[in-house]
């Protein structure tokens, strides 16, 4: 009986020509970086020689930071502002996404920005120059529907976690006005000698109780 005669040779173990198995993979795979070599692009390469060493006073310990440095950042933040998002009570907080499309319609004939968020509400927002953020200063407070966006000029040293709150949020009521001042734009207006207005409740926009505002 003659032998076995099979077509596929990879399938034949008598064969001497047997290939290694070849392994594909993808690129998002290939593509994927360990630990270790995303944390050594990130190396800190300056001499500790450098760096100034720490001094420990009683149970605090001390550091020097480089002038030149701190200067160097403060002069880029010539073309930056505070800004800080007022919501009406009970209202959903607003992401960093939601904020930037609220603002990207308003801002449109400005140039790039960016929002840096803080925290308890507050925003560092960087311009690419002096015009554009004095353009944005101008505008003053920002009507984003849901709420207001303030803007206020940039300091040194702002932490907002040691903000002294000045403000807060109340209903007002406005006795012995005219109907006929019962607008939108007007009732915003005259909201604004007491504060900055937030909301107006349907009752007054669709004058429905007439006794106050």
């Amino acid at each position: 009986m003659s032998g076995v005669c099979c077509p596929w040779s990879f399938l034949d173990s008598s064969t001497d020509n047997i290939q290694q198995p070849i392994v594909l993979k993808s690129v998002k795979e290939a593509s994927k970086q360990s630990f270790a070599s995303v944390l050594k692009q990130h190396v800190v390469d300056e001499p500790m020689s450098q760096i100034p060493i720490p001094k420990k006073v009683g149970d605090m310990v001390t550091v020097k930071t480089t002038e030149s440095a701190y200067q160097s950042k403060l002069a880029d933040s010539r073309t930056n502002v505070l800004g800080r998002i007022l919501l009406p009570k009970g209202a959903k907080p607003l992401t960093v996404l939601d904020l930037k499309a609220r603002l990207a319609p308003i801002w449109k004939t400005i140039g790039e920005w960016r929002l840096v968020p803080l925290g308890k509400g507050y925003f560092d927002i960087h311009f690419h120059c002096l015009e554009h953020m004095r353009k944005v200063w101008a505008g003053g407070n920002w009507n984003l529907n849901s709420g207001i966006f303030q803007i206020s000029h940039w300091i040194a040293d702002f932490n907002p976690h040691t903000q002294v709150q000045r403000h807060s949020q109340v209903w007002i009521r406005i006795y012995g006005l005219p109907q006929e001042y019962w607008h939108r734009q007007n009732l915003l207006e005259i909201a604004r000698g007491a504060g900055i207005p937030l909301q107006i409740d349907r009752a007054t926009l669709n004058q429905i109780f007439g006794l106050y505002a």
